[in-house]
């Protein structure tokens, strides 16, 4: 839509004075917007949704993954794919799809979709977003989180049940059955396979399990256990929800990788099971283990601490401490950990990674992800940094070659920026409002005027 265009018909409507318009949230110009940038990763492909609801993606493409509309094999720079139309919360991936949760409780998707990966009871590739389904006619709604695995998505909704699609072979959907699929989300069974699972905050899916954590701080958990992913010692797998008992609590997040699960609990430590070959539990050995153990702190000495987010990669973790550092730890192959002098073998301890900007000044991360091998940070004043595997462009710098180091994405030139200011009276009432958008080099700001009831009385455009 031209944006210029709309705002010209609004002031001709105003100056008319003929139209009622209804609350300024209802004004095209005047939508929701996310307070940050989200960025996430896929197996070889990479993206942000703006805060502006543009999606920006780069890298493989051949299920239409990138969500442009078509199947091409690969694009190595960030690219417009659409405009969501709608406030995004949330963004996560399978290994070749994507969801985004929306501020309306629902799950857009698209990508790989020959596992049911999307949840919308058809086998085609998705190259636009689409919404996860429960049936063929109603949509999964009411959702807060959702989290995607190799080949399966997971979701909670607000009444704290669970919802799951896609691959089933290890029970990974915790539906009380191994069947190969499930084209439409279905609810995941209780403890012991009585009634539904309830009560849950948030939830990961892995590469065949999927974690999950409750309001009281606690963890369930459902799948393949063969190397000890569900943190239960005495089960191979389990396709319903298994808890992992109330010693182990006050768990604020949770990420599952590929045969190992990582949590971070509300004190700032940060806890791993399960697969261990590649010190993907950050605890100093390369010993599975099918307990919890703490992640150790640089230099193996101690333990790991003001930790407040972490990101499990295919066989790597990211950690985001309070001071807006990055650690990372498991393999290192591509040069995932995003740490030049490290081994090509990993580290089973935590290392730090080096953000600086040309002048050598530290650069503060605010959010970050991985996946497969390679990662994604955002700093605190919206920089793009990608790091590790790169064979489908998926670090969105032009090539194909991996970086041992984070690189700068140029993303923000190309990407309409929008600053919004507010002016209140002595009641907190909106006086006006200025939008500034750029669009290339070319700013546009406009004033929107209201009166003390909080109608809209005038447009100005300022400039140009």
């Amino acid at each position: 839509m031209n944006w210029r265009r709309v705002i010209k018909i609004m002031l001709i409507i105003l100056v008319g004075g003929s139209v009622a318009f209804e609350s300024s949230a209802k004004i095209y110009a005047d939508q929701q917007l996310s307070k940050e940038p989200l960025i996430y990763t896929g197996g070889s492909f990479t993206g942000v949704i703006n805060s502006d609801g543009s999606v920006w993606s780069w890298g493989d493409n051949r299920y239409g993954q990138l969500g442009r509309g078509e199947i091409t094999k690969r694009d190595p720079v960030p690219k417009l794919a659409n405009n969501m139309k709608v406030n995004i919360l949330q963004v996560s991936t399978a290994v070749d799809s994507t969801y985004a949760l929306s501020s309306e409780g629902e799950i857009l998707a698209w990508g790989y979709n020959h596992d049911f990966d999307l949840g919308n009871g058809d086998v085609k590739h998705g190259m636009i977003p689409s919404p996860v389904l429960k049936n063929s006619n109603q949509k999964l709604t009411d959702i807060i989180s959702v989290d995607g695995g190799e080949h399966h998505g997971a979701a909670v909704r607000k009444d704290g049940t669970v919802w799951s699609w896609g691959v089933n072979k290890r029970g990974q959907l915790g539906i009380g059955s191994k069947s190969s699929y499930r084209e439409y989300a279905t609810q995941v069974k209780g403890p012991g396979g009585v009634g539904y699972l309830n009560n849950i905050a948030s939830v990961s899916a892995g590469y065949r399990h999927t974690v999950a954590i409750d309001a009281d701080g606690t963890l369930w958990a459902w799948g393949d256990n063969s190397t000890g992913a569900l943190g239960k010692p005495d089960i191979l797998s389990s396709n319903i929800p298994v808890h992992l008992g109330d010693a182990f609590n006050q768990v604020k997040a949770i990420s599952a990788g590929l045969g190992f699960t990582i949590a971070l609990k509300s004190d700032g430590t940060v806890w791993s099971w399960g697969y261990n070959g590649d010190g993907e539990l950050g605890d100093g050995t390369l010993q599975d283990s099918y307990t919890p153990v703490q992640v150790k702190g640089p230099t193996g000495e101690g333990f790991l601490d003001q930790i407040v987010a972490i990101r499990s990669g295919e066989d790597h973790t990211l950690a985001l401490r309070v001071d807006g550092t990055v650690w990372s730890w498991g393999a290192n192959y591509n040069g995932q950990l995003g740490v030049p002098s490290a081994s090509s073998k990993g580290s089973n301890i935590p290392v730090q990674i080096e953000l600086k900007d040309e002048f050598g000044r530290f650069i503060e991360i605010q959010s970050l992800d991985a996946f497969s091998d390679h990662s994604i940070a955002l700093s605190k004043d919206k920089q793009l940094f990608t790091w590790g595997g790169n064979s489908s462009g998926n670090l969105g710098v032009g090539d194909t070659k991996s970086r041992l180091a984070p690189v700068k994405v140029d993303w923000r030139d190309s990407t309409p920026v929008y600053n919004t200011s507010y002016i209140y009276d002595a009641n907190g009432r909106v006086l006006r409002k200025t939008i500034s958008q750029k669009e290339g080099t070319t700013l546009y700001t406009y004033q929107y005027i209201y009166d003390f009831n909080g109608n809209l009385k005038n447009i100005q455009i300022v400039m140009p």
